[in-house]
């Protein structure tokens, strides 16, 4: 029986080899939550490999095509103008944000949790990705006192401290190029980084709308059909 570790390089490895740099878009924290990452025996989050092929345009509808486990999360994205290499300081990884963006990541939960390498091959349940529009980020990249509104299906579904629900920027680049380095990759300018989900388990439903306002940044929405 393979270790967890074990699990997390294999699957972590085949899943960042399978993309090309032509396509390209950034990274995804993954597994973010303290709850989540002690079920599946983790001591920190992972990540994943974002694609332009999964970039969907702000303004369409999203098609469930009659999947049953879609889930929609709001995240901070943040766009490098710099590389991040694995030895810099917070104050390096900090400047090397040049905007953020409210998110949001639409999941589709096709695997139990146990199948933790599958997971990782596969991208960790990435299905698409809206991004809102950028604005240039505060001194330091500090989330602290951004107030993250998330609506679904007409209600609220919560109202988070952006930088309690994703953690402190530069420690979360600097965890993500540390991570990428053992694997051959890295954090490059132009990249493109969501932060993880800020809010309660929100399964998409046909003819509803999910929403996210930074206040501050700025805000983006999807609307959901058959």
């Amino acid at each position: 029986m393979p270790t967890i570790d074990e699990m997390v390089s294999r699957g972590l490895r085949a899943h960042l080899a399978a993309a090309t740099d032509a396509e390209r878009l950034g990274w995804k924290v993954a597994f973010n939550t303290a709850a989540v990452q002690e079920r599946l025996g983790l001591t920190s989050s992972l990540v994943a490999r974002l694609t332009r092929r999964t970039l969907e345009p702000a303004e369409a509808p999203h098609r469930l095509n009659g999947s049953t486990r879609v889930a929609l999360e709001a995240e901070v994205a943040v766009q490098l103008g710099r590389d991040v290499v694995a030895d810099a300081g917070p104050d390096a990884a900090a400047a090397a944000v040049e905007a953020w963006a409210p998110a949001i990541e639409i999941v589709e939960f096709n695997r139990p949790l146990s199948e933790l390498e599958s997971i990782l091959v596969e991208g960790v349940f990435h299905r698409a990705l809206r991004l809102g529009p950028a604005a240039a980020p505060a001194p330091g990249v500090d989330l602290r006192g951004v107030v993250a509104r998330v609506r679904h299906a007409g209600s609220q579904l919560c109202e988070v401290d952006a930088g309690e629900a994703t953690g402190d920027v530069s420690e979360v680049l600097l965890h993500l190029a540390r991570l990428l380095a053992l694997h051959g990759e890295r954090l490059a300018r132009g990249d493109v980084v969501i932060l993880g989900s800020m809010n309660p388990v929100a399964f998409a439903q046909p003819g509803t709308e999910f929403s996210l306002d930074l206040a501050g940044i700025g805000a983006v929405s999807v609307g959901l059909t058959d």
